[in-house]
């Protein structure tokens, strides 16, 4: 057996409740004291306060695993994949990007400059639809361009700098001719675009004059309001006698761009004021905005826009005002911003391009016409009717224009969603093509209840007796006795709704014959030629009749999308029960234009691209009644429909014509783009003095400040 071992009965060493951290650490001997023997012999602060510490070696280990653990998982996120930059996540109600989208189209201008992207919804992505068709139709292909009325692009092609109004007073008007045109503001741009404090504007522009009898120091917000009243205002002037009272080239002295010293005064001034922006800063971007497209600069007038937008934003307009200011002036920076986000969907619509504002991003109210608000913004324009104040026109304006934005969105949107599920385009698949326009009717109720918010005094009444702003040939029964603010707000109220709508409609005019029925997009297209007749007959007779409309270059371009819209309904439904009134329209357009070239030189060139088009929808129409017709029963095949954006050469060569219209309709026809668009240079033109002799004549005249209550009612036989 095992022998049994006597314990040893010697004492253990005394333990202590809790080394130090030192001892612990180096695993030494401790002892009671507040500072143990072997801290105050190394002369080293003693602690017990490592309560996060461990208390053991295996404890130790533990923690070193759990960061080895934690290390391990921080590794695998950073080398794992990639998440792409901006992506959305894609949970509910948020935006995904779509694989594929329904562009538009890539349009090249004159000299080989920068392709440019435009909508589907874009008069640019129409006429390019439009100009693939007649290349088949007529085996005859041309650029574009052929189909874009002519642009100063041809007059100057190498602009120099003028010299010679670098200073001094040269090129400015006396206070008495810039207080006749500054009259014409309160009467036009002022009520279509309410943004200032008509006495407060007043007030400013005596008092610069009283320090100088001769010359008026810069300000930047009297230039530009100068500015763009002398384009307004030298549109008014009829063609001098002999000249044939219509201008068949663009000239440095064209209306359109008349005012540009001004203009270009207010703008360097402008850039002094980025840094430290001011309400009237924003103020001068919007009218420069508009002077920028009525001279049809419209990629200028897009950006100059983005710009206002972004001083806004830095002086927080898009919020609802601070109770702390005063009434008026709450009221006049609502009106600023709204008025910004209208022009900014009005512009986006016509270049099918993104919107810069969000309503998702405001939260400044809409402004509400009233009597009390006419009375804060100090305007002395009184209306003559109880159910409308002069501010009305505007918050209508706002509300149609943000209406149709929304409407063209879901268009777009839900034509991107058909490409990216079906992998066809638009236009060669009909069953894709009836779905987009199911959606389109899902959403016209918009139009119905705008018209129902808009007042009678508002509202133009038809000879036939006719709903107001019923689409068709029609004639109004104008009342020549209201004040000519309220003439004109009626007018163009009409004109941009059936401009917006006919936009809207557009997409639906097809140029191929897919194989199958499209009734809901064939009746789309049937309504956006009602109304683009409509905006054809409202001008003639406004023309004919009045002088509303003289001067007011938006009109051109308004006519200049109908004429378009009409010519592609002509070319699409060659036979049709509406392509008679159609083919109708197309000659009036013609005499519209002819109108507008007394002093709009841009008009000569689009009454001769229209009359060319018409003959092009005759041939077509003679070829489909002898059985000629080479109209194609599909898409174009290499020819993109705009599924995806499709790229047109500006500078591709015109091939040889089987069917010779003329040498006008294909040699030396029309260049790019939109009206003085192309130009190299506006700067150029800016300090340039040259017209200003033309306007200083007119004005020098004795009897000057009757000139426009003087001026002959034009005709259609003018």
């Amino acid at each position: 057996m095992f022998n049994k071992f006597k314990q040893n009965s010697d004492s253990h060493r005394r333990q202590v409740t809790r080394a130090c951290d030192r001892c612990r650490l180096n695993r030494i001997k401790c002892d009671e004291s507040t500072s143990c023997k072997n801290c105050k012999k190394r002369g080293v602060k003693c602690s017990r306060g490592g309560r996060d510490l461990p208390l053991s070696l295996p404890q130790a280990v533990n923690e070193i695993e759990k960061l080895r653990a934690r290390v391990r998982d921080l590794e695998a996120q950073v080398n794992g994949p990639e998440t792409a930059i901006g992506t959305v996540p894609q949970s509910k109600g948020l935006p995904v990007l779509q694989e594929k989208e329904w562009e538009g189209v890539w349009i090249r201008g004159p000299g080989g400059s920068q392709p440019q992207l435009y909508g589907p919804l874009s008069s640019s992505f129409f006429i390019y639809r439009m100009n693939s068709f007649l290349g088949v139709s007529l085996q005859r292909w041309s650029p574009e361009q052929h189909l874009i009325p002519s642009t100063t692009n041809k007059v100057f092609a190498s602009p120099e700098m003028p010299t010679g109004t670098h200073g001094g007073s040269h090129g400015f008007l006396s206070q008495e001719q810039e207080s006749y045109f500054l009259r014409l503001f309160w009467q036009t741009f002022q009520v279509t675009v309410p943004i200032l404090n008509e006495a407060g504007f007043k007030d400013h522009h005596e008092s610069l004059w009283k320090t100088e009898t001769h010359a008026r120091p810069a300000s930047p917000i009297i230039d530009i309001v100068v500015a763009l009243c002398i384009q307004y205002g030298m549109g008014l002037v009829p063609g001098k006698p002999g000249d044939g009272s219509a201008k068949s080239d663009i000239e440095i002295n064209d209306s359109s761009i008349a005012g540009r010293q001004y203009y270009r005064r207010c703008q360097s001034h402008l850039a002094l004021e980025l840094e430290r922006p001011s309400i009237s800063t924003v103020q001068c971007h919007i009218y420069s905005s508009l002077y920028l497209h009525n001279a049809s600069f419209v990629n200028m007038a897009y950006t100059t826009l983005a710009a206002a937008v972004r001083i806004a934003h830095t002086l927080g307009l898009h919020h609802e005002p601070s109770e702390t200011l005063p009434a008026a002036e709450r009221h006049l920076r609502r009106r600023i911003w709204w008025a910004i986000s209208a022009l900014d969907a009005k512009m986006s619509l016509s270049l099918g391009a993104p919107a810069l504002t969000r309503t998702s991003s405001m939260s400044c109210r809409l402004p509400v016409a009233s009597a009390g608000e006419h009375k804060l913004s100090r305007s002395q324009l009184v209306s003559p009717k109880p159910d409308i104040t002069w501010l009305s026109y505007h918050d209508l304006c706002i509300k149609m224009v943000h209406a149709a934005q929304n409407v063209s969105i879901k268009l777009q949107e839900k034509g991107s969603e058909l490409i990216t599920m079906h992998g066809d385009g638009i236009y060669s698949n009909p069953r894709l093509l009836e779905e987009l326009a199911g959606t389109l009717t899902q959403t016209a109720s918009w139009a119905q209840e705008w018209i129902k918010s808009v007042p009678d005094s508002l509202r133009n009444e038809r000879e036939s007796g006719a709903k107001s702003f019923s689409p068709g040939e029609t004639t109004l029964v104008l009342d020549h006795w209201l004040p000519s603010w309220l003439q004109l707000q009626r007018i163009l109220l009409e004109l941009r709704y059936h401009d917006l709508v006919l936009n809207i409609y557009r997409p639906f005019v097809r140029f191929s014959a897919p194989d199958g029925a499209t009734p809901l997009a064939d009746s789309h297209a049937t309504t956006c030629l009602s109304h683009a007749i409509s905006n054809t007959f409202i001008i003639h007779q406004v023309l004919t009749e009045t002088n509303i409309l003289h001067g007011w270059h938006e009109i051109y371009k308004i006519q200049w999308n109908s004429a378009i819209s009409i010519a592609g309904f002509c070319f699409s439904y060659p036979i049709s029960p509406g392509t008679l009134a159609a083919r109708k329209a197309l000659d009036t357009t013609v005499e519209v234009f002819r109108i507008m070239a007394g002093s709009v030189a841009i008009a000569t060139s689009a009454a001769k691209v229209v009359h060319d088009l018409a003959q092009k929808v005759d041939i077509i129409a003679q070829r489909l009644q002898t059985g000629l017709s080479t109209i194609p029963d599909q898409g174009f095949g290499d020819i993109s429909d705009g599924s995806y954006a499709a790229y047109a050469d500006g500078n591709a060569q015109v091939s040889a014509a089987s069917n010779t219209i003329g040498e006008d309709t294909w040699s030396g026809g029309p260049q790019f783009h939109f009206p003085l668009e192309s130009f190299v240079d506006l700067d150029t033109l800016m300090y340039d003095g040259s017209s200003t002799n033309v306007w200083q004549d007119f004005l020098n005249q004795s009897e000057w400040p009757h000139a426009r209550r003087q001026r002959p009612k034009q005709t259609a036989r003018n």
